[in-house]
């Protein structure tokens, strides 16, 4: 059997295995998954969960990263290129991408603040509220070096998953068109904030 073979089999298993510890974190809080529960929905020996992952939260760490690239990649589809002429329709277009993940993994965001994971970082090595405040200074022309913008877009980011997951809870049939004006004049607040500062 040559190298690659051997490889793509062991990828394949540990694919299995996330796709499994993500559909449990969909369905159960984090607290309730045992490691034979995941090895069990992989179909695959609970043994072999210790060979590929340290432990349960290794594991779940390899999950809320492979689900921070789905997102990464969805959000890469709305260019922020396109938000020179609109900002503001772009980020529109930003939180639909947002608004439809949150709908989609529900129970796994939940986990994933609860846990305290939400600042996972991706594969690039970047996280989810790095890659936010970057492309919101990207579509709105901040300045890369100016700290209290920073803070105030990773603040933002982490509001807008807190805002998702509460309505999600407290206001389930929520107009998204209300939700989508909310968190983009959110945002342009604190862009205007700090321009009225500086002038």
């Amino acid at each position: 059997m040559t190298k690659p073979e051997t490889s793509s089999k062991a990828d394949d298993k540990r694919r299995r295995l996330i796709n499994a510890g993500l559909g449990l974190m969909e369905d159960l809080p984090y607290a309730e998954i045992t490691v034979a529960m995941v090895a069990e929905r992989a179909r695959m020996a609970r043994g072999l969960v210790f060979y590929y992952f340290k432990d349960k939260e290794a594991l779940f760490h390899g999950v809320v990263r492979d689900l921070l690239n789905g997102v990464r990649q969805s959000f890469e589809e709305n260019d922020v290129l396109d938000a020179q002429d609109d900002p503001r329709a772009w980020l529109r277009r930003e939180l639909e991408v947002f608004l439809d993940f949150m709908a989609a993994h529900p129970q796994a965001m939940e986990t994933i603040v609860s846990q305290g994971w939400q600042d996972e970082q991706d594969e690039a090595g970047t996280t989810m509220m790095d890659f936010t405040a970057s492309r919101m200074l990207l579509a709105f022309g901040g300045s890369p070096g100016d700290e209290l913008l920073d803070a105030a877009l990773h603040s933002w980011a982490h509001h807008c998953v807190d805002f998702a997951i509460r309505l999600r809870k407290t206001a389930p049939r929520s107009d998204r068109s209300m939700v989508v004006a909310i968190l983009v004049n959110q945002a342009e607040a604190v862009f205007t904030t700090l321009e009225t500062a500086a002038d």
